[in-house]
């Protein structure tokens, strides 16, 4: 299904058609301008916020997860709406630090607008996953053709209104194959790094290959940190 909500972000029909994030289209529900504007307020932690050197993880809020699960559900629809929010600073949630510098700052305190963010890209971002070597590393990994910057976002989302969901993701899926491209004629044959190249080509290659034969997009998961579920 196409996008079809206006060009600018602040005149959203008030009542926009949802496709669910994985492509089905059995059960449409119908999410109003209010209603998604009010889902994206619910992921706004109702408790008062840690302080900023705080190191300890806030109790877990069902509704914000809740919320964040209705938006994935009502799908690209809520795009635009989830921009809008990119540079929202209210507080939703802490989680731990699972990067090198988790000695030094154990929990990580999210923002709406970083939740927001990681919504959007889960649902346009699309990596496939293999056995051998780790591709934690390998180029395109973390790539998303999503900015993080909220001006950056609303002219990338507003050039692709007229674009399906599925469209959004091979657009993605075709960065993280021209970056292993760029590498891969640069490293050693043979090399882990090459192998990690070579596989990541086709396997992308593969999904970009689904989603042009389906039409479809592919199955999006909640944007929720694994290793605190």
């Amino acid at each position: 299904m196409k996008l079809t909500v206006p060009l600018v972000l602040i005149t959203l029909s008030s009542a926009i058609v949802a496709t669910p994030s994985n492509g089905q289209t059995d059960a449409k529900p119908v999410a109003t301008k209010e209603r998604i504007e009010k889902l994206i307020e619910s992921l706004a932690s109702k408790h008062e916020p840690p302080t900023p050197d705080s190191r300890v993880l806030t109790k877990e809020e069902k509704s914000i997860w809740k919320a964040v699960d209705e938006l994935m559900i009502i799908g690209i629809e809520a795009l635009p709406a989830l921009i809008d929010h990119f540079d929202d600073e209210r507080f939703s949630f802490t989680e731990s630090n699972v990067s090198g510098s988790r000695l030094d700052n154990p929990v990580l305190h999210q923002t709406v607008g970083r939740l927001c963010y990681r919504i959007v890209t889960a649902q346009v971002q699309k990596y496939v996953s293999w056995s051998g070597p780790d591709p934690r590393d390998s180029p395109g990994y973390r790539s998303t053709v999503v900015p993080t910057k909220k001006e950056e976002a609303v002219k990338w989302i507003n050039e692709r209104m007229e674009k399906a969901l599925w469209e959004l993701q091979k657009e993605n899926l075709s960065l993280v194959i021209t970056q292993n491209e760029e590498l891969l004629a640069k490293i050693e044959k043979g090399s882990n790094d090459h192998q990690l190249c070579k596989m990541a080509i086709k396997k992308n290659s593969e999904l970009i290959a689904k989603l042009e034969r389906t039409k479809k997009p592919l199955p999006s998961t909640s944007p929720r940190p694994w290793y605190d579920r």
